[in-house]
């Protein structure tokens, strides 16, 4: 039994006690207070004749709870504005009230707590506070996320620091150690922590002490907060509560440049009516804004925010850099909660295998139902093409196809158009694509109809004028290879001995969009040969090959020339250049560089050969890049074993005059 008290008196105890404590802003009232916000607790009290009985508030469950003596922590049953607590108990599992009524006026004391909030962000922070001679200060630091935490402790004398879980049970004692390269004593805590809350109590080790300790705190590390590609990023345990919502947010630093990704938040829940709703998900800059999810100069564009029922989305990244994903759910409990970022899907689109096929084209969606679907295409060669867009039936809703690529000033539109209502098709017309990577797809597709989109090449030249037009070496009027220079090769001809060249050429016959082969992009079917942007093919092993030409100008003209390679089954000859290359020599000039022609040897690249100097009156050097050092002025004969083709030989003589 206590002696009579008053709840004036037990009100007085316990401000003093929380000021000693270290907490501040305390107040009380004869009601409920109103003012209550993350940084405040409450709790209220009242007496009887012979004793006193505490409450403490939950803010987030909005209750309270209580301990009677000997039993468990019990939440409120009761009103507690009724005439009178009651006191209850809890024996061997069983509640019960007692004979004990508390009937004084109850009163409310709010204080605000010295604390520390750590989550998966937490930057170094500092939180500095006076700690009184003999007294105690208490530090909550509320935990939001499963990781590594950082505590580092510092005053002018020496202190002890006691840690606790949220139950109040001991978790370590230590005693701060002297740093004598900053003149303070310190205490370093790193520890991995799970959610919850943890309790410092702070005290100097010397009755008499008193002065300010100073608490700097962060996350160590970024454990499950950085999105990576192609990777579940598991954040159950990194949810933050946050005005009765649970939060998170992701970083993500994309290294991949501008692109479209796949973006999927999955949820696990046991609650059946659990559906997602808009704004569950946004992607974020540096600076916090949302950004757009698709923006086309026609004025379509959105923001890259999920929508009703939807839990992915495919968004623009228009730059490599740092981006943040913010997250909000309900306060619910979860079995798991998974976000991850993916590449959109890949194909490529190329005439090697179609080359005569009028009707050629590719499906690039094939009847997709998702609500957003883009496709990454490479296109190998300049082409035109009618793309064709169908949707399953009518809906009543804008769903957004477009086909786009991407320059400095980021989606470049080639095509954007609504499907609506009864109106399933859209169909577009001689698109003249270049060489690069294109997006193709859709947006919205708030029904899930099935989506088909197909990309149909158009040919304006007729099969006789695609495989006619286009010749090797058409007479000497026209520029021709080494076949037919050094080999012995005839005008006219597709044969071609591994390691030299012959010429394309087109005949005005047949009404070719133009005889200029810079008019023309030109493409080998295989690594049989190589064929420059001038038109010259090289042929590089045995077999069999296929040389495309595509006129710039329109892309629609294509011509096909089939070439023979064979292996070279002559003798061992040598290749004697018909020009004499010539330099002014100077001693002042330490190298000159070399340059290889046509008119020297089967195929002009330096690096093809194997080279050897002959010289009677000059000492001379030559570097695999050409690079040639003399000693004075005089004649050297090169010397080339060609790689390409090990029986050819080339000589070529060099004057330094």
């Amino acid at each position: 039994m206590l002696e009579t008290i008053t709840v004036e008196e037990v009100r007085k105890k316990v401000t003093y006690d929380l000021i000693a404590l270290g907490f501040s802003n305390i107040n009380y009232y004869y009601s409920f207070p109103s003012n209550l916000d993350d940084n405040t607790r409450l709790i209220c009290f009242r007496t009887c004749n012979t004793d006193y009985h505490f409450m403490k508030y939950d803010n987030r469950e909005k209750t309270w709870y209580h301990k009677p003596g000997g039993s468990a922590i019990l939440k409120y049953i009761s009103s507690i504005e009724n005439s009178g607590w009651i006191s209850e108990g809890s024996i061997n599992g069983v509640e019960l009230s007692e004979n004990k009524t508390y009937f004084s006026d109850v009163i409310y004391l709010t204080y605000s707590i010295s604390n520390t909030n750590m989550s998966c962000h937490t930057l170094e922070s500092t939180l500095v506070k006076n700690v009184s001679a003999s007294k105690d200060l208490l530090i909550e630091s509320n935990v939001y996320c499963d990781r590594n935490y950082s505590y580092t402790f510092t005053a002018s004398s020496n202190f002890e620091v006691h840690m606790y879980d949220e139950n109040m049970d001991i978790l370590f004692d230590y005693e701060s150690e002297y740093n004598s390269d900053k003149s303070v004593y310190e205490l370093l805590y790193i520890d991995y922590l799970f959610s919850g809350k943890y309790y410092f109590r702070i005290n100097y080790t010397n009755s008499s002490s008193y002065g300010n300790v100073s608490l700097t705190y962060k996350a160590v590390s970024n454990t499950c907060t950085s999105l990576h590609i192609n990777y579940d990023c598991d954040i159950t345990n990194h949810l933050h509560y946050d005005d009765c919502s649970l939060h998170n947010y992701l970083q993500l630093y994309n290294s991949y440049g501008p692109s479209f990704y796949k973006f999927v938040l999955d949820v696990d829940t046991d609650d059946e009516d659990f559906q997602y709703l808009e704004n569950q998900f946004c992607i974020k800059d540096t600076n916090g804004n949302i950004i757009d999810k698709y923006y086309f100069d026609s004025d379509y564009n959105k923001e890259a925010i999920n929508d009703d029922l939807q839990n992915e989305m495919i968004v623009f990244i228009p730059s490599s850099g740092t981006y943040y994903i913010d997250i909000v759910l309900p306060d619910i409990d979860y079995n798991s909660i998974y976000f991850t970022y993916t590449n959109i899907d890949y194909s490529s689109i190329d005439f090697y295998d179609n080359a005569f096929d009028i009707e050629f084209s590719r499906r690039l969606i094939d009847f997709e139902t998702d609500y957003d679907y883009v496709n990454k295409i490479e296109i190998a060669q300049y082409g035109t093409y009618d793309l064709d867009v169908r949707v399953s039936g009518s809906i009543g809703y804008n769903l957004t196809v477009f086909l786009c690529n991407i320059n400095n000033n980021g989606l470049n539109e080639i095509y954007v158009d609504d499907i609506i209502g009864s109106h399933n098709i859209s169909t577009y017309s001689n698109i003249v694509l270049s060489p690069g990577i294109y997006y193709f797809g859709y947006f919205n597709n708030e029904a899930n109809v099935a989506v088909n989109g197909r990309l149909f090449r158009v040919l304006s030249n007729d099969n006789p004028n695609m495989l006619t037009a286009m010749m090797c070496d058409p007479d000497s009027s026209y520029p021709y290879g080494s076949e037919v220079r050094f080999n012995n090769g005839s005008f006219n001809n597709s044969t071609i001995t591994i390691g030299f060249t012959r010429f394309i050429g087109f005949d005005d016959l047949y009404g070719v969009g133009s005889l200029y082969n810079v008019d023309y992009d030109f493409y080998a079917s295989n690594n049989k040969i190589s064929v420059s942007s001038y038109g010259t093919i090289l042929a590089e092993s045995a077999g069999s090959a296929t040389v495309y030409a595509i006129y710039r100008n329109d892309p629609s003209k294509v011509y096909v020339l089939n070439v023979t390679i064979i292996n070279d089954n002559g003798n061992n000859r040598s290749i004697y250049s018909s020009i004499t290359h010539y330099y002014d020599y100077s001693s002042s000039i330490s190298t000159y560089q070399f340059e290889l022609y046509d008119e020297d040897c089967p195929y002009p690249a330096i690096m093809d050969y194997s080279w050897t100097i002959s010289t009677n009156n000059i000492n001379a050097t030559m570097s695999i890049y050409g690079t040639m050092s003399v000693s004075g002025p005089g004649t050297i004969t090169l010397i080339g074993s060609y790689y390409r083709n090990p029986k050819i030989t080339v000589y070529i003589t060099v004057v330094f005059e």
